[in-house]
């Protein structure tokens, strides 16, 4: 008679960052377009990106310029959550929460070195396959993998850091619009690219931990309890 393998069950610090950083992650880009096409350029006719980037003008942007790099980004998000189930099935979905945080850190740096709303909008819609990838793979792991004892309440943390991402950038865009607008440059830097890094490379480093723990314990199930071929 084999023995009776028990797949590998990942730690409850471990369940609670991916919610908390996949959460917060998924809130804090849904919401920070809108105070960063608010932020102030004090009349800088020069201002970075809103004016050349984003085809702003003075202090508000055309309806078009608002439409398409919030749909890029809705349209984006919605591919991934769609094919997050089958990209899982192939690689295991400890690999596609790995691969969310990359696709997401590469689209936040694309943002950052855009140079035209066209280039803008493409970068955009990168970060919403990696928050779509994140906000299909996140809820699934921790239902699916998380210790019983604490896979409540991490189900429970994660829709309250969305909630907590949008009432951040939101606070920390108020508090830049009253910054001097020699910074406006930075302004930007720091609302959309800077204070997102952190909870990435928490992210990163949560599930990148999770996913070569699981594989050295060689468990497998039909979506990849190692992680898959990753």
């Amino acid at each position: 008679m084999s023995d009776v393998f028990v797949p590998y069950k990942p730690s409850k610090w471990i369940s609670l960052l991916m919610s908390l950083s996949g959460g917060f992650l998924y809130g804090y880009h849904s919401g920070v377009i809108g105070p960063a096409l608010a932020t102030n350029n004090c009349g800088d006719s020069d201002n970075f990106p809103v004016k050349f980037v984003l085809q702003c003008d003075g202090d508000s942007c055309d309806a078009w310029t608002v439409s398409l790099i919030s749909a890029t980004f809705i349209v984006g998000a919605m591919v991934a959550n769609i094919g997050g189930s089958y990209v899982a099935r192939i690689i295991g979905v400890r690999c596609l929460l790995v691969w969310a945080g990359i696709v997401l850190l590469i689209g936040e740096v694309g943002n950052l070195a855009a140079t035209s709303l066209l280039t803008f909008s493409i970068w955009r819609a990168v970060v919403g396959v990696g928050i779509g990838f994140i906000s299909w793979g996140v809820p699934f792991f921790l239902s699916e993998y998380a210790p019983p004892d604490s896979r409540g309440l991490a189900m429970n943390y994660f829709p309250l850091a969305i909630v907590g991402a949008i009432f951040v950038v939101y606070l920390i865009g108020l508090t830049l619009s009253y910054s001097v607008c020699a910074d406006t440059k930075l302004q930007w830097k720091i609302l959309y690219v800077y204070a997102s890094l952190l909870p990435t490379a928490i992210y990163l480093m949560s599930t990148t931990y999770e996913y070569f723990l699981a594989s050295s314990s060689e468990s497998r199930t039909p979506f990849g309890d190692t992680g898959g071929d990753c």
